[in-house]
C-alpha cells in the first residue's frame, strides 16, 4: 500500500508504502534523500512521482544515504544514481556485502560504490549537518544518525535507528549478501546510539519500515493520518521525548529478551 508523499516536517518528506520507507531532507542548497524502496520503478514513480507532486525538484538531490545494505533500502537506488547523479552513501562494510548480493525477483540491483560512511562522520549540506554512527547488528554496517528538523519554526531531533529487525544467533550469521553481526554486537550498537540519543536530546524518532514508527500503516490510523487532521498548535505526532525513550527501551527489552532465549537454548515457550 502507498502512502501519500507527505511533507512531515518544515524540511522533512515521506516517501514510501507501508512495508518500507524513503525520507528526503531538504536543505538550503540540495535535498538528501535517504533510502530508495525496492527497485526502480517504486523509486520513479513513489519517489520521484512524490518529489513532483509536493514540488520538490529531484534535480535538487545532490547525496542519497543508504541506511544498510538490504535489497528493500537499496534495489531504487541505481536507478536515482543513475538519472539524478546524487552521491551514493552506506558504510564499507555494506558495499561489501551488496557486492555479494544475489539478485531477487522485484528487488533491484545496487549502485555503483561511491562514498564510505565511517563512525562520526559529518554531512553538511548548505545549513543541516548529520552525524553518522555505525551500528552493527542488523548488518555488518547498519548505520544510524540523528535528524535535525523544525515544525512550523520549532526545532526538533529525531532519532533514525537504521536497522531494526533483530539477528537470530548470539555472534555474526546470516547468508552470503544478507548477513548481520548477531544479537552481541546489536545489543551494544543499542544501548549507545540510545545513549547518544538522550544526550543530544532526541524527542522523537523515524525509521526506514513504517510499521516501526507508525508513519503509515493503513491509512486510517497511522501518524501521517494523524499529521493531516492536525490543527493548528497541535504537536507533531512524530514529537514526544518520553515516546521516543520508551520506544528505544522496548526495542532493547526486546532485544535482551531475546539474547536471553537464545543464551538458554532456545526453550519452547508454552501458550
Amino acid at each position: 500500500m502507498v502512502a501519500p508523499p507527505t511533507k512531515v516536517f518544515d524540511q522533512l518528506y515521506y516517501f514510501g508504502m507501508n512495508s518500507v520507507a524513503s525520507w528526503a531532507l531538504v536543505t538550503s542548497d540540495g535535498i538528501i534523500q535517504i533510502d530508495s524502496l525496492d527497485n526502480a520503478e517504486e523509486a520513479q514513480r513513489i519517489i520521484i512521482g512524490g518529489y513532483r507532486k509536493l514540488g520538490l525538484d529531484p534535480a535538487r538531490m545532490k547525496y542519497l544515504v543508504l541506511t544498510h545494505g538490504h535489497d528493500d533500502h537499496f534495489g531504487g537506488a541505481k536507478y536515482l544514481q543513475d538519472t539524478y547523479h546524487p552521491r551514493v552513501l552506506m558504510s564499507a562494510l555494506d558495499w561489501d556485502m551488496v557486492a555479494k548480493t544475489r539478485p531477487r525477483a522485484n528487488f533491484g540491483p545496487p549502485p555503483a560504490r561511491d562514498m564510505d560512511i565511517t563512525d562520526g562522520r559529518k554531512l553538511t549540506l548548505g545549513a543541516t549537518a548529520l552525524t553518522f554512527y555505525l551500528t552493527p547488528g542488523h548488518t555488518p554496517g547498519t548505520i544510524s544518525f540523528l535528524v535535525p528538523v523544525t515544525d512550523h519554526g520549532q526545532p526538533h531531533l529525531l532519532s533514525f535507528w537504521g536497522g531494526s529487525a533483530l539477528p537470530r544467533t548470539l555472534e555474526p550469521g546470516g547468508e552470503i549478501g544478507r548477513a548481520d553481526s548477531g544479537l552481541l554486537t546489536y545489543r551494544q550498537s543499542l544501548e549507545r546510539f540510545i545513549g547518544i540519543g538522550e544526550d543530544a536530546g532526541a524527542d522523537g524518532y523515524i525509521a526506514n519500515h513504517p510499521y516501526r514508527d507508525q508513519t503509515f500503516v493503513d491509512g486510517k490510523d497511522d501518524k501521517i493520518t494523524r499529521n493531516r487532521a492536525r490543527k493548528r498548535g497541535d504537536p507533531s505526532p512524530w514529537i514526544g521525548r518520553s515516546t521516543y525513550i520508551r520506544y528505544m527501551l522496548i526495542s532493547l527489552e526486546c532485544t535482551e529478551a531475546l539474547t536471553g532465549w537464545v543464551q538458554a537454548g532456545r526453550p519452547r515457550v508454552s501458550q
